[in-house]
């Protein structure tokens, strides 16, 4: 399974369902010079954990609606199985 995580400042809410449900891959989407230093830091705690979740970034910086929709299309028809969290993240990517 993928998950799909809208990245938010607060790191919890970006890491928190990764834990939980141990997915194959997590996608951050945001901006990515907001969640490289981030991503780095999760990919570590997982590493400690011991927990396989590979992790990549999906940049929507300066995308509008229709962009970022077509994004998200993308990532659910390139995926087997995913899921989505929208509990965080930029107003306009949970729209």
């Amino acid at each position: 399974m993928t998950l799909i995580e809208c990245f938010t400042a607060s790191h919890v809410d970006n890491i928190a369902a990764c834990l939980r449900l141990q997915p194959e891959k997590m996608i951050l989407v945001g901006k990515a010079e907001e969640m490289t230093l981030p991503a780095d830091r999760y990919r570590e705690l997982l590493r400690r954990r011991r927990q396989q979740t590979k992790i990549a970034l999906c940049d929507i910086e300066g995308k509008d609606l229709k962009d970022i929709a077509s994004a998200f299309d993308a990532l659910v028809k390139n995926e087997d199985a995913c899921g989505i969290d929208l509990t965080g993240g930029d107003a306009q990517v949970v729209m």
